[in-house]
């Protein structure tokens, strides 16, 4: 189950990304996309990731 959380978490932060980089959202929403996705996802290494500003 904790891998399919963190399989989850990559794949959408793969779409955040590339939403990122085609200039669809903004860095704020990506940041605010980031937090949305650990906080529901729970990868299991949330606690050593870098902080979102």
């Amino acid at each position: 189950m904790e891998f399919q959380q963190d399989y989850d978490y990559f794949m959408v932060q793969e779409a955040a990304s590339m939403l990122l980089s085609a200039g669809l959202i903004s860095l704020v929403e990506f940041n605010k996309l980031t937090q949305i996705n650990r906080n529901t996802f729970s990868p299991m290494l949330a606690e050593i990731m870098p902080k979102i500003t």
